[in-house]
């Protein structure tokens, strides 16, 4: 296994909250697609902003191609790692075509950002201020902006997040794209309805610990959803999808 990422034994919080994170170790490969799953609090987001170099580790030590992910200038640093954070700032007004151009600043020039629209179904709004937008639009513009950056690796945290099942399947097709042209990435969702062959590896992330790993979505064992979510669940495929649903009892 040739480590494109990897955390070592990795300890990080926040001001007030330290622990978000226990000794965590993981390696990530550049080519394949990783799904983090978890309850709410479990570290997904804190695990992201740890590996994009974002939050510093208290203990322990984030590497990106064998150098800490902190070393490595902004550009560069851009160009192997594409992160979409899970809420993303929307102060302000900027359209969204000038939101998609912000992915090519590493390049040095903005660049043509009409694929990036296209590919998204973004192109009518392109003029459109950024916070003149429903949720589901602007979740689509910041993707945008992520692919725009040409990264060799994403970090995507809750992409599906206000989108209508019509978007979500654009998502999915976007991704699937991206897998096919040989990129990788590791991506945070709650979303119950999930690709059942885009992921390589699932993780089961609680109180800051991998629980469990598994080789896809479909090989989630029922009792490891439960030992992560507290509930019964199982995987129940529909054609090219996985469901998450409840196991049996009453609501």
């Amino acid at each position: 296994m040739t480590a494109f990422l990897r955390l070592e034994e990795v300890s990080a919080g926040y001001p007030g909250k330290p622990g978000v994170v226990r000794h965590l170790s993981l390696t990530l490969e550049a080519d394949r697609w990783t799904l983090v799953l978890g309850p709410n609090g479990a570290g997904k987001s804190t695990l992201l902003r740890l590996l994009v170099g974002w939050l510093r580790p208290e203990a322990g030590t984030v590497l990106l191609e064998g150098r800490p992910v902190e070393r490595w200038p902004a550009r560069e640093r851009a160009g192997r790692l594409g992160y979409l954070p899970q809420i993303p700032g929307t102060a302000f007004a900027f359209t969204v075509e000038e939101v998609v151009a912000q992915g090519r600043w590493r390049f040095g020039t903005p660049g043509p950002v009409a694929p990036y629209l296209e590919a998204l179904h973004l192109a009518p709004l392109a003029r459109r201020p950024l916070n003149a937008l429903s949720g589901g639009e602007r979740q689509l513009a910041f993707l945008a902006r992520t692919l725009a950056q040409e990264p060799a690796f994403f970090l995507l945290d809750e992409p599906t997040a206000h989108l209508d099942p019509a978007h979500k399947h654009l998502l999915w097709q976007t991704l699937a794209r991206l897998r096919q042209e040989g990129r990788g990435g590791i991506l945070v969702s709650h979303d119950p309805v999930l690709p059942c062959g885009l992921f390589h590896r699932v993780i089961g992330l609680k109180a800051g610990r991998i629980l469990w790993e598994a080789p896809g979505v479909e090989a989630l064992e029922p009792g490891h959803l439960e030992r992560l979510f507290g509930v019964p669940l199982e995987v129940v495929r529909r054609g090219r999808f996985c469901a998450l649903l409840p196991g049996g009892g009453e609501p």
